[in-house]
């Protein structure tokens, strides 16, 4: 259930959960926003901070 969107969710935090090859982000934005990613490439909980902008 932390997964989920709620009133309460602090702003700009991740969560991360595994399961065998599977990854899955919960990421906050901004209030009453919230980006769920499921990903089966990556398998462990780095952010890259650096800003690549090319």
């Amino acid at each position: 259930t932390k997964f989920f969107p709620h009133k309460r969710q602090i702003v700009q935090i991740a969560i991360f959960g595994f399961q065998s090859n599977k990854n899955l982000v919960s990421y906050v934005p901004c209030k009453s926003k919230t980006v769920i990613l499921l990903s089966s490439i990556h398998n462990n909980a780095s952010i890259d901070t650096s800003k690549n902008e090319s």
